[in-house]
């Protein structure tokens, strides 16, 4: 409860000083959610950092927060089955992509860096069965809208 009351504080601050409500990133998804888990309005518009959880987790998240992005690294070339059919399960127009700098490098490389980001669309794209440049120009897209001033 007192954490509600906190995440509640911290929203409220936001909209004092922005005016607006900023994107949320929240980066540990696997846990069970109500609709005032976080203490901010249903259509907040909310990024799950370096999604790694399952369809499972996809399906608990997305009805609660409806403006819900995924934010996905190269960490998908290594997911399991039920990972999988969560990016799979996810609206092209709530996908987004990041290098995580500097932790999930290329192959041969000592970290990665935000350039590398082409390299992570070669990993997602044949997984969604989309072109790279196709997926970098969607996710470009949702990228300027989900951190959009509204």
């Amino acid at each position: 409860m007192a954490g509600q009351r906190g995440a509640r504080q911290v929203y409220d601050r936001l909209l004092q000083v922005f005016g607006f409500a900023p994107p949320i990133q929240v980066s540990l998804a696997s846990y069970q959610l109500s609709g005032s888990t976080l203490g901010v309005p249903k259509d907040q518009r909310i990024h799950l950092h370096c999604f790694s959880e399952d369809d499972y987790v996809l399906d608990l998240w997305s009805p609660v927060f409806p403006n819900l992005y995924l934010v996905f690294t190269r960490l998908v070339g290594s997911y399991s089955g039920p990972q999988t059919r969560a990016l799979k399960a996810l609206k092209q127009d709530r996908t987004l992509l990041e290098t995580d700098t500097p932790y999930f490098p290329k192959p041969r490389q000592q970290w990665s860096a935000p350039n590398q980001l082409y390299s992570v669309a070669e990993v997602i794209a044949p997984i969604l069965q989309t072109t790279v440049d196709k997926l970098l120009r969607t996710t470009a897209a949702n990228a300027q809208r989900l951190f959009q001033r509204q």
